[in-house]
């Protein structure tokens, strides 16, 4: 290799195809991965957190904000209650503030009674709930399990729907944080 290669130095590693458009130019920093595609319109700008998925800045309500994770139901708790045919595992919580129109319950059993170490199997889907779900004598929202076995440990999570009046258009909340209950 000379002063006057152009092989390593010239067109294929400085000038063209690795600095000056393929690398550093255009395909990877300047339009495609930073530029426009990743970083720039397609990912941060526009398509996903700009405009397309959450919105406009002065577009954001209700429903887009719990898109976020935010407000979510909470102080999840569960523990058993009633006796004979009507024991089950009680849980309670707070719901979140907005237009609830549901709530979905996430039923989840352990691999042993003494771990929160959730089994393979797929979770069971209680709901959707009415807003005011109450169990006589609890707090509202409420809602008693009678779907449990004896003997085992059960993990809970609960999400909350809302509705947009004004579009009838729904979204769900982020998780609550899970609540565990051991049926005996």
């Amino acid at each position: 290799m000379g002063p006057t290669d152009n092989t390593d130095l010239g067109v294929d590693e400085i000038g063209v195809d690795e600095i000056g458009v393929d690398e550093i130019g255009v395909d990877e920093i300047g339009v495609d991965e930073i530029g426009v595609d990743e970083i720039g319109v397609d990912e941060i700008g526009v398509d996903e957190i700009g405009v397309d998925e959450i919105g406009a800045v002065s577009d954001i309500d209700e429903s887009q904000s719990t898109l976020s994770g935010g407000n979510a139901p909470s102080g999840l708790s569960g523990g058993v209650f009633g006796s004979g045919n009507t024991k089950g595992i009680l849980l309670t919580w707070t719901g979140p503030s907005g237009n609830v129109t549901a709530y979905t319950i996430y039923r989840s059993t352990t691999i042993s009674m003494a771990s929160d170490t959730l089994s393979s199997d797929p979770p069971t889907v209680i709901g959707p709930l009415a807003p005011n779900v109450q169990v006589p004598g609890q707090p509202i929202p409420s809602y008693l399990d009678l779907g449990v076995k004896n003997n085992t440990r059960y993990r809970y999570i609960v999400v909350a729907t809302f509705t947009d009046p004004a579009t009838g258009d729904t979204s769900g909340s982020g998780p609550s944080f899970p609540a565990f209950a051991t049926f005996q």
